[in-house]
C-alpha cells in the first residue's frame, strides 16, 4: 500500500502537538496546579490573581448573574470606581465573561490554562509559517510557553499579561499572511490584535509597534504577487472578498520595477482594514479611558514614576543565571539552552532572523527606561509612553524573539533525535527554573480565618465604609463580603478620591502609588508599621461614610473607639461617624455622576463585541 508523504507529515504533527501539550500539563501539576487555587510567586505574601483578578471576576459575576446589571462601577475599592471602565477588569474581553458560570478561581485557573495553549499554538503556526519543521517549532513553543517571564509573570498573578502573550504570535502570524496578499491574514490581524489589547493594554504597547514594524519588513521582502483568489467581488459561497489592490497596481506599471513599488504600497494600503477593524475593537478600551482621563492620577505620571522597575545594565547578567529575587518586573532570564540554540540560530541564520534581532535589541534597549538613552528620548517626543509604566516588560518582546531563534538553532540541527532531545532538556530546564517563580495556594491563604473574622466583625458592628493605613482587611475578602474600602490597589485611581484618602488618612505623599493610602515606612511586605506617624481625621472620616478604621497598630485619637484587636489587628469605630449619612460633596464621583460615561461604555462594550463576532465570521469564511 502506498502511504502519502502529506498523511505521515500531518500524523507526525499531531503526534508533536499532543507531546506539547503533555509538557504543558506536566509543568503546571509540578507547579501544583489546583483548579480552585490562584497562583503565586513561592515566598510572595500576596498575588494579583487575588487582589484583582478574582474579586473582578467575582463582582462580574454577582453584577450580571444576581443583580442583573452591567457593572458599570464599583464600590467597594478605593472608596468607588468605575469597572467596566478599567482595562484591568477587561469586561469588554469576551473570554472574561465565562466568569458567569464558573466560580471565580476556577475562571482565573480556566482562563491561564485555555490562554497557555492559546500561546502554544499562535507560536506552533507562527513557526510553521516561517518554514521551521515541526520538532523546530516545538522547541519554539516550548520555549515560549514555559519562558521565566511568562511563568513568573503567572505567578505574580499578571493574568492579564499572560492573555496578551498568548495573543503575540498570532498577531504576527496574521501580519506575515496578509503581507503576502491574504484576505483571511487580513481580518484576522484586526481580530487578534483588538484581542490582544483587550487582554492588556501595557503589553499590546510592544505588541503593536511590533506588529506594525514586520508588517512594513514583510510587504518589503515578499514576492508582491497577491495571492490568488478562486472568486472576485462575492463568490458564490457568499463570502466577501476583498479588491485585489496589487492585481490592479499591476496593470499600471510603467516597469517591473516601479510595477513592485506600487504592487507593495498597494499591500501597505489593504492594512487599513485590519487598523480598523481593530479600532473598532479597542475602542472599548480606549474611548472609556480617554472621557476618564481627566480625572485619574495617571494622567500626572512623571518620568520617576512612570519609570519604575525599569532594568538596570547590571540586571542583563541575568540573562544567564537564573535570578532567585521575587520581582519578575526584572528578571532578565531567558533560559540557559534556549539562549544557547537563539545564539546558533541567529549566526547559521543570519539574513532570515534580522528583522527578529533588530526587534530585541530595541525591545533591550527600551526596557533600560530611565537607566538608557531610548526610553528617555521616546518619552520626551511623545510624552504619553509615561502611562505605560514599567518599560522593563519590553524585555517580554526578547523572551518571544528567543523563543523563535530557538527554532532556529534546532533546525541547524539536522538530526531529528537530537532535535527531540533538545526538546526534552529545555522542558525540563524550563520546568525547574519555573517552579521557583509558580505555585497554587488553595483559599485558605487569601480568604484565611482571620480575615474572614476580621469582616463578619465589622459586618456585625455596622460597618459603613472601612479605613486602613496598613491595609489590613485585604482587598479579595473584603469583596467576598461586599464591604466597601476607603483604600485599595488598582492603577485606575479618581484623583479626587485619592486626596480624599490621603486627607482621612493624614497622609501627604507626592507621586504615583497604586496602593492608596501609600504604604509609607513599610518594610519589604510587611506593611505593620506603614503610617505609623499619620494622624487620622475622623470628622473627613464621617464626610466620607468612613465608619471603621482598621491598623496593625494602636492609633491614639480620642474620637476612634477601640471595638476589638483581632490577631494583632486594632479595631476602631468612628465616633464621629452618623449611620447611613454621607455628604454630597462637590468633586467627588458618585455611580449617578457618572450615568453618561456609563452609557458610552456599554455601547463600545456591545459594539467591540459585535465587531469581533463578524470578524470572526469572515476570517473563517475568507478563501485565501
Amino acid at each position: 500500500m502506498r502511504v502519502d508523504a502529506r498523511s505521515i507529515q500531518v500524523t507526525e504533527a499531531r503526534r508533536v502537538q499532543l507531546l506539547l501539550v503533555g509538557l504543558g500539563a506536566a509543568f503546571l501539576i509540578l507547579a501544583g496546579l489546583k483548579p480552585l487555587g490562584l497562583p503565586y510567586i513561592p515566598g510572595a505574601r500576596f498575588s494579583d490573581a487575588a487582589t484583582s483578578h478574582w474579586g473582578a471576576a467575582l463582582f462580574l459575576q454577582r453584577s450580571v448573574m444576581r443583580d442583573g446589571e452591567f457593572p458599570y462601577w464599583r464600590e467597594t475599592i478605593l472608596g468607588g470606581q468605575p469597572f467596566a471602565a478599567n482595562p484591568l477588569n477587561k469586561t469588554a474581553y469576551p473570554l472574561q465573561w465565562l466568569a458567569l458560570i464558573l466560580p471565580p478561581a476556577l475562571h482565573v485557573n480556566v482562563m491561564i490554562v485555555l490562554h497557555l495553549l492559546i500561546a502554544g499554538a499562535g507560536m506552533w503556526t507562527l513557526t510553521r509559517s516561517l518554514g521551521l519543521s515541526v520538532w523546530s517549532a516545538a522547541v519554539s513553543v516550548i520555549a515560549y510557553v514555559l519562558s521565566p517571564r511568562m511563568v513568573g509573570h503567572l505567578g505574580a498573578g499578571h493574568v492579564d499579561i499572560v492573555y496578551a502573550l498568548a495573543w503575540l504570535p498570532w498577531v504576527l502570524w496574521a501580519v506575515k499572511r496578509a503581507a503576502q496578499g491574504s484576505r483571511r491574514g487580513l481580518w484576522a490581524l484586526g481580530i487578534f490584535a483588538g484581542l490582544m489589547f483587550l487582554a492588556d493594554v501595557r503589553l499590546s504597547l510592544f505588541g503593536l509597534v511590533l506588529a506594525a514594524a514586520y508588517g512594513v519588513y514583510c510587504v518589503l521582502k515578499a514576492d508582491p504577487t497577491p495571492i490568488p483568489s478562486p472568486n472576485s467581488g462575492r463568490g458564490a459561497s457568499g463570502s466577501l472578498a476583498l479588491p485585489s489592490f496589487s492585481a490592479a497596481a499591476s496593470t499600471d506599471a510603467g516597469s517591473p520595477k516601479y510595477g513592485r513599488a506600487l504592487r507593495r504600497g498597494a499591500r501597505l494600503v489593504s492594512f487599513f482594514l485590519p487598523v480598523i477593524l481593530f479600532l473598532l475593537i479597542a475602542s472599548a478600551v480606549i474611548i472609556p479611558l480617554w472621557l476618564w482621563s481627566p480625572y485619574l492620577t495617571r494622567a500626572s505620571l512623571t518620568a520617576a514614576d512612570a519609570s519604575v522597575f525599569a532594568l538596570r545594565p547590571e540586571y542583563l547578567l541575568g540573562v544567564f543565571i537564573p535570578q532567585t529575587h521575587r520581582n519578575v518586573e526584572v528578571l532578565t532570564y531567558l533560559g540557559l539552552v534556549p539562549l544557547i540554540l537563539a545564539v546558533l540560530g541567529a549566526v547559521t541564520a543570519r539574513r532570515r532572523v534580522l528583522f527578529w534581532l533588530i526587534a530585541a535589541l530595541v525591545a533591550g534597549l527600551y526596557a533600560l527606561g530611565s537607566n538608557g538613552f531610548l526610553w528617555n528620548f521616546l518619552t520626551q517626543i511623545v510624552p504619553f509612553l509615561l502611562w505605560f509604566r514599567v518599560p522593563s516588560r519590553a524585555w517580554l518582546i526578547v523572551t518571544l524573539v528567543v523563543a523563535l531563534l530557538a527554532g532556529y538553532g534546532a533546525e541547524r540541527l539536522k538530526r531529528r533525535p537530537l532535535q527531540i532531545g533538545v526538546l526534552l532538556v529545555i522542558a525540563v530546564e524550563l520546568m525547574i527554573t519555573g517552579r521557583a517563580w509558580l505555585e497554587w495556594r488553595g483559599d485558605d491563604y487569601w480568604l484565611p480565618a482571620d480575615q474572614r473574622e476580621l469582616a463578619e466583625t465589622l459586618i456585625a458592628d455596622g460597618v459603613g465604609r472601612v479605613y486602613s493605613p496598613t491595609y489590613s482587611l485585604e482587598q479579595q475578602v473584603a469583596e467576598w463580603y461586599e464591604i466597601d474600602l476607603f483604600y485599595g490597589v488598582d492603577p485606575f485611581q479618581l484623583r479626587d478620591y485619592v486626596g480624599a484618602i490621603q486627607d482621612v488618612g493624614g497622609i501627604t505623599f507626592e507621586g504615583y502609588s497604586i496602593v492608596q493610602p501609600p504604604l509609607i515606612g513599610a518594610i519589604g511586605e510587611d506593611f505593620s508599621t506603614a503610617n505609623r506617624s499619620a494622624q487620622p481625621d475622623t470628622i473627613s472620616m464621617w464626610y466620607h461614610g468612613v465608619s471603621h478604621v482598621l491598623a496593625s497598630y494602636p492609633i491614639e485619637n480620642p474620637r476612634l473607639e477601640l471595638v476589638d484587636d483581632l490577631n494583632g489587628v486594632y479595631l476602631y469605630a468612628n465616633g464621629d461617624y452618623a449611620s447611613g449619612v454621607r455628604l454630597p460633596t462637590d468633586g467627588y464621583w458618585r455611580d449617578d455622576d457618572a450615568r453618561p460615561f456609563h452609557s458610552v461604555t456599554l455601547l463600545v462594550t456591545v459594539g467591540a463585541f459585535l465587531t469581533v463576532i463578524l470578524g470572526t465570521f469572515l476570517t473563517l469564511r475568507a478563501k485565501t
